[in-house]
């Protein structure tokens, strides 16, 4: 009960293996919910380790993404998996195009491409972020690797997410209807991955130990 993380109040961030970071480890995860800060984290850590910072949004978000790195692993996933491009042509990821499984698989492939290039390159750092690596990617990735879990609060998160999304919102129309979709985000990025994130906590913990 201790290590979960609460609607209300924010609690410090759960650290595991991080003292193996760039040394038997070079790639470190970041994960916790959406809005919580994970990638004004990764952007911190990323300058003190000089590690490459990697996005798990690259799969579902190429097109609002001009970065060096965004390109360069949208890229390698398009030649590991050629069928995907028409996917990214066609922004597929946050369409209906796809089933739910698909996207999940793709995503859990894209996961281990990362990973598998990681090792490939110890000769870097890297950092991979976002908030579906607790609820869609395999948790033995994480097994004995650095791994830092935001347990920013549900509300606190959500209240950055809105600002985050609504800052470019500047008719009364365009705020009303960000406030609609805010409901769904609401509920599947905070009813529903709250408790998930407290599962994977839970288990994260028990492997570790």
């Amino acid at each position: 009960m201790g290590n979960k993380t609460k609607w209300l109040i924010s609690r410090k961030d759960l650290e595991f293996n991080l003292k193996s970071f760039t040394h038997e480890n070079n790639i470190l995860f970041i994960t916790g919910l959406v809005g919580s800060g994970k990638s004004t984290l990764a952007r911190d850590l990323g300058n003190k380790y000089n590690a490459v910072v990697i996005i798990q949004d690259f799969l579902a978000w190429s097109d609002c993404y001009n970065s060096d790195e965004c390109l360069f692993f949208v890229d390698l996933f398009q030649r590991k998996y050629p069928e995907t491009k028409e996917y990214f042509r066609n922004i597929a990821w946050r369409k209906d195009i796809l089933t739910k499984n698909l996207k999940d698989e793709y995503r859990r492939k894209f996961d281990k491409m990362v990973v598998d290039y990681a090792l490939e390159n110890k000769n870097k750092n890297f950092i991979y972020e976002g908030s579906d690596l607790f609820c869609k990617s395999d948790i033995h990735l994480f097994m004995n690797k650095p791994l830092i879990i935001k347990r920013t609060s549900a509300i606190k998160s959500f209240i950055r997410n809105f600002k985050r999304g609504n800052k470019d919102n500047k008719t009364f129309k365009k705020k009303i209807d960000y406030l609609k979709r805010m409901k769904w985000e609401f509920k599947r990025f905070y009813v529903e991955d709250l408790p998930k994130l407290n599962h994977f906590i839970i288990n994260i913990i028990k492997k570790d130990n």
